[in-house]
């Protein structure tokens, strides 16, 4: 007996590597706006290695473009401060009894961590290239900060629907486990 639950046939369509791309792409966008959760990413190990060499590249580059460390301290830091970041969401998950939710839960992390570095790398370079003390620089800044303040609260957003706790305790974690980050690496 053959299962062909909504395919017409026998297969399932098929879909490009591209579509793929897309379609995950506009998942994590559709997180960053708030129209879903990370119980809409996928549970794939794939994604979630894929998902995580993307985020651990593109913020190497931009580790080493703003910072004076070099590749071998940039990349420790970087593993450092994830691991750290992903244990505390881990232990958070494990205390709640959502374990099972982990690897949606890191997927969309790294996910709308990825997107929000896509939208903040082109603020910073303008930053860089605009006259200190300029009015321009200061709306740049302001921008920047906009898109810092968006990301604490749809990793908020995240924690509030992995960990089924209230929105304004998701915000609160993740605007902690930010702080907590910053002072680490400061």
């Amino acid at each position: 007996m053959v299962i062909t639950g909504i395919y017409s046939g026998n297969t399932p369509p098929k879909i490009s590597k591209i579509e793929s791309m897309s379609a995950i792409i506009r998942l994590f966008w559709q997180i960053c706006r708030f129209q879903v959760g990370p119980e809409s990413v996928p549970a794939s190990s794939v994604l979630l290695c894929a998902t995580g060499l993307t985020y651990f590249i593109l913020n190497l580059a931009v580790w080493l473009w703003a910072g004076p460390d070099t590749l071998l301290e940039a990349s420790f830091k970087l593993i450092l401060v994830t691991a750290v970041w992903l244990g505390i969401v881990w232990a958070a998950l494990l205390f709640k009894g959502k374990a099972a939710r982990l690897s949606q839960c890191v997927c969309g992390l790294l996910g709308v961590n990825i997107v929000l570095l896509l939208i903040s790398v082109p603020i910073r370079f303008l930053i860089d290239s605009v006259t200190a003390g300029s009015e321009v620089m200061f709306l740049l800044n302001l921008t920047l900060l906009a898109v810092l303040i968006w990301g604490i609260f749809v990793e908020g957003f995240i924690y509030h629907r992995a960990l089924d706790i209230s929105f304004q305790l998701g915000a609160l974690m993740a605007l902690s486990i930010t702080v907590a980050l910053l002072q680490f690496l400061a």
